[in-house]
């Protein structure tokens, strides 16, 4: 059995929490994965900020261990850092390394080591990026995580993504850094790793929506998570309006909201429309829920919904949320974008509408509102639907296969020429030159600066 050095992000999703990211669930699969393999598990995890409901409380590293073979430790900002890092590589020892989550790997590739290293590359970063640089208006966003990015490619040994369409962005990636090269002509470099669930079910512990915060016999339209850069809120708005306007039982009930520290202006125009809006009544907005009352929400709603702007992150990503439905079967309406939206549209789990196409998400809500025997198919076909195909046991099995004997990629500690552009300018620099003192000087010009560049050199 090998020891496995992991980083991620905390907090994990058993732990008490006010938020629960997308990331913290992979990180704490990746991590159970590796540990159900008898591996000797070290798990470090940058806390995100504002996801604890005590955080005052909080120390800098805070220590558990979960398991005889996982030590997890969940480290503030101000600690998770390359020295720290370093440090409990020495301690620890271990035979190879795990990033989950570009950011997270970004970290693990200035650990000091010759071992091997595996980057969950956990959606594009650079996509995403490009998604807030528009929202905030701001291109800083870009070329601060293009530099993580690229620290991760050129350091890693082997990598996951969450897609198929994301595998081929970065087999571009390591194609321009110089890592498809004369060594890695027979390596793959890349795996798909889908968002995974785990296989404990969702079960109603109390009743959160029902004859509370809507009627018994409301149609609930819910929203679970965050409203990141990517969401189209002018769509979801003007969508759930037309629906409203002619089925008076709809309403739209949202958990989570604003993403602190990325992105709180998506958010905020949606509650500005709502707001002005004659149907604002029909709008019930709960915030950040503890991640135990999640499942109720989902049980106790009809349909679930996730609408996408066009983005590359879109087309290279996946989308959380329409995994946990899909393990509550709860039937899915969504934008027809991301990988996961063919699953839902080939295994009639549910409805798919082109991006931007209010009219079409209005008729989506309406055909599943007005008609129940299609609404129980739905459920049935998501009942039968094997999430055994979406389980963690079944898609990590590639990094489970790695970890039994990592190694490094043919290229690692191989001198190869990476600067073919900044060769090319100083070319063309020496070409330009040469053209100069033909012109002014002629042959015996240029004859003559050659020998006082090599007479030069010769000194040196």
């Amino acid at each position: 059995m090998a020891r496995v050095l992991v980083t991620g992000v905390a907090p994990l999703p058993f732990e008490n929490q006010r938020k629960n990211y997308a990331l913290n669930n992979r990180t704490w699969l990746i991590a159970k994965a590796l540990m159900e393999e008898g591996h000797q598990v070290c798990l470090l995890c940058l806390r995100v900020k504002g996801a604890y409901f005590d955080e005052e409380r909080l120390d800098e590293i805070l220590f558990q261990k979960i398991h005889a073979n996982l030590s997890y430790y969940s480290l503030a900002r101000e600690v998770f850092r390359p020295k720290l890092l370093n440090r409990h590589y020495r301690d620890f020892r271990p035979d190879c390394i795990v990033g989950a989550g570009t950011v997270p790997s970004s970290y693990a590739a200035r650990i000091r080591t010759d071992k091997p290293m595996w980057a969950d590359l956990f959606g594009s970063l650079l996509a995403e990026a490009q998604a807030k640089a528009a929202v905030y208006d701001d291109d800083f966003y870009p070329a601060f995580w293009r530099r993580l990015e690229i620290m991760t490619l050129k350091r890693a040994d082997i990598f996951s993504t969450v897609s198929i369409p994301q595998k081929y962005a970065v087999i571009g990636e390591l194609g321009l850094l110089g890592r498809l090269n004369k060594h890695t002509l027979n390596y793959d470099f890349v795996r798909v790793i889908p968002i995974c669930l785990d296989d404990e079910p969702f079960s109603h512990s109390k009743i959160v929506l029902r004859n509370k915060l809507v009627h018994e016999d409301d149609f609930v339209i819910l929203w679970c998570g965050g409203y990141n850069t990517w969401t189209d809120v002018e769509t979801l708005f003007d969508g759930l309006v037309k629906a409203m306007a002619k089925n008076r039982k709809i309403k739209f009930v949202s958990t989570g909201g604003a993403i602190e520290r990325h992105d709180e202006m998506t958010f905020s125009r949606f509650i500005n429309k709502v707001k002005q809006s004659r149907f604002s009544e029909k709008f019930i907005f709960s915030g950040w829920i503890p991640t135990q009352d999640v499942g109720n929400y989902y049980l106790e709603s009809d349909v679930g919904i996730n609408v996408d702007r066009f983005s590359y992150e879109a087309l290279l990503g996946a989308r959380n949320r329409l995994n946990e439905m899909m393990k509550a079967s709860l039937p899915i309406i969504t934008t027809k974008i991301a990988e996961i939206s063919g699953l839902v549209e080939k295994k009639e789990l549910g409805i798919t509408y082109p991006i931007g196409d209010s009219d079409a998400l209005a008729g989506a809500i309406l055909s599943l509102a007005d008609d129940p025997a299609r609404l129980k198919r739905y459920k049935e076909n998501l009942a039968n639907y094997s999430l055994q195909e979406l389980s963690y046991k079944t898609l990590m099995h590639p990094l489970r296969e790695w970890v039994k004997d990592p190694m490094v990629a043919p290229d690692f500690g191989k001198k190869v020429r990476s600067d073919h552009f900044s060769s090319l300018r100083k070319g063309q620099y020496l070409a330009r030159q040469v053209s100069l003192i033909l012109k002014k000087e002629g042959v015996k010009g240029v004859i003559r600066q050659a020998k006082k560049s090599i007479k030069g050199l010769t000194k040196s």
